[in-house]
């Protein structure tokens, strides 16, 4: 600061950290207590001067400037949004904000159920206001802990919003008649006579591309459940399949299903191999394509798909 000119002027130091190029902001005045601007001519070269020789007294390397290091964090630290947050990676607003944006080309009826979509990609979400506006708080959580593993980052993006999840509440309606709905329902209800612990029951699941969020109360009871096809990329309420309903899924957590699993089952569960959402997509997209020649064939008869 001296060697710019601002030795006796005031100025704080900001350490930001909430991505993964972690730097520092100066702020400090212009114009000094006589009133007289501060010389800034030349200042890069000078600051560039300055940085060498204080390089070479204390042992430092001198950085390659900014788009450098962010596109080293964006080879080194690409966030993978199938996988769910993971705070290894780094470039925790950039993983949570990609997240997100997945998120919001899911169906989903209500903000409660966006939150749970997104808890089950490691990430919570609330809705705060940031001066006048309202934007998301997204906290990343650790998967191997549970615990959250990061600060809150607020997102200002008006593509990942309050009024987008909003939207996509009001326009999304799952019909219980419908055949995806319907076969996801077969198949949740089909591995739950068969699953032996709720670790063993989440693990048959991921492997059919379903995930589940339970909702507990206090004392552990089941009190609802939704459940996320990735396939078809719908968050089923236990409400829309028929012949099921949170009372069954808590009854089976005092019965079939093991009480008092050991941690190091759960682990052991949790380090199987699970499918990747990459490959669930990929999975969908090929039952997508499936359907259309299906239709193609069905058009060129002359008969409409029943649903």
């Amino acid at each position: 600061m001296f060697g710019l000119g601002y030795g006796n002027q005031p100025y704080i130091i900001y350490k930001h950290e909430d991505i993964e190029r972690h730097h520092y902001h100066i702020v400090s005045v212009r114009v000094d207590e006589k009133g007289r601007k501060i010389n800034d001519s030349y200042e890069y070269r000078r600051c560039s001067a300055i940085l060498s020789a204080l390089s070479r007294k204390y042992g430092f390397t001198v950085g390659k400037g900014k788009k450098s290091a962010q596109k080293t964090t964006n080879m080194s630290a690409r966030p993978n949004v199938f996988k769910g947050f993971d705070p290894r990676i780094g470039n925790i607003a950039g993983q949570m904000k990609s997240i997100a944006s997945y998120a919001l080309t899911y169906h989903f009826t209500s903000e409660r159920q966006f939150r749970l979509l997104m808890h089950s990609f490691n990430v919570d979400v609330r809705f705060g206001q940031m001066g006048k506006a309202d934007g998301l708080i997204l906290t990343g959580i650790n998967p191997r802990t549970g615990e959250q593993s990061a600060k809150p980052v607020y997102i200002k993006d008006h593509k990942i919003s309050v009024d987008s999840v909003s939207r996509i509440s009001a326009d999304s309606y799952i019909d219980s008649n419908d055949r995806s709905v319907r076969q996801a329902g077969r198949i949740i209800k089909s591995l739950l006579p068969i699953s032996i612990s709720e670790s063993h029951y989440r693990h048959l699941l991921a492997n059919k591309g379903i995930t589940v969020e339970l909702v507990k109360t206090e004392d552990g009871k089941i009190a609802d459940a939704v459940f996320i096809d990735h396939l078809s990329k719908c968050c089923l309420g236990i409400e829309s399949i028929k012949g099921l309903n949170a009372d069954m899924l808590d009854s089976m957590s005092h019965s079939q299903w093991m009480i008092g699993a050991t941690e190091e089952s759960v682990s052991a569960d949790r380090n199987k191999d699970y499918p990747d959402y990459l490959e669930l997509a990929i999975m969908a997209l090929g039952a997508e394509q499936s359907r259309r020649h299906e239709d193609e064939d069905i058009m060129r008869k002359g008969r409409r798909r029943s649903m």
